[in-house]
């Protein structure tokens, strides 16, 4: 009609190839019909992309494709529209996906066991600590021996422990000579 504007775009195949290469992306025109009428040179014609969804992730001789169609206004003709499918090879990006992924889980489980070595490292020191106080205490019920808890060094509360206990034995052998020296 009057005043309108018409765009034409000059299109050939270098067109459609250097498109392609500036969006790093293969491409290929759909006729209404189904039909490639032009793609791009390393499109994957056999992968059936141009029968994908809006997007789809297609295989296709052993690598994997991401896929998206659009109808653009400007490509209606009288026997409808022409499709636009877009192809990105996703094989590569799969790969350091998979790797980066693994990698994780390596850090993960490292971690796993450094924390893992640490708790049974504490756990074994306060261990040795009550073992040596409740030894210590056992002889002292059962046998009445004034021993001494040794080696206990932790510089926490579990050295407190065996310090007051140590010190509890000097009180209790001092009590048993006085006691003794009055008989």
């Amino acid at each position: 009609g009057a005043g309108a504007v018409v765009l034409c775009l000059p299109y050939s195949e270098s067109f459609m190839n250097n498109a392609g290469a500036k969006l790093g992306l293969e491409l290929s025109l759909i006729s209404p019909d189904g039909q490639i009428l032009d793609a791009t040179t390393h499109y994957p014609k056999g992968a059936g992309l141009r029968k994908a969804a809006n997007l789809a992730v297609v295989n296709f001789q052993g690598r994997t494709w991401i896929a998206g169609r659009f109808q653009p206004k400007e490509l209606m003709g009288p026997k409808g529209s022409y499709t636009i499918v877009a192809g990105m090879d996703v094989t590569d990006i799969e790969a350091v996906v998979t790797r980066n992924l693994n990698f994780a889980l390596a850090i993960i489980i490292f971690a796993a066991a450094i924390s893992l070595g640490s708790a049974w490292r504490i756990a074994s020191v306060m261990s040795n600590a009550l073992s040596r106080v409740s030894d210590a205490h056992k002889k002292l019920a059962d046998h009445a021996q004034y021993s001494a808890v040794t080696g206990v060094n932790t510089g926490d509360e579990l050295e407190q422990l065996a310090t007051g206990f140590n010190a509890m034995i000097v009180g209790l052998q001092e009590r048993d000579r006085v006691k003794a020296d009055s008989d």
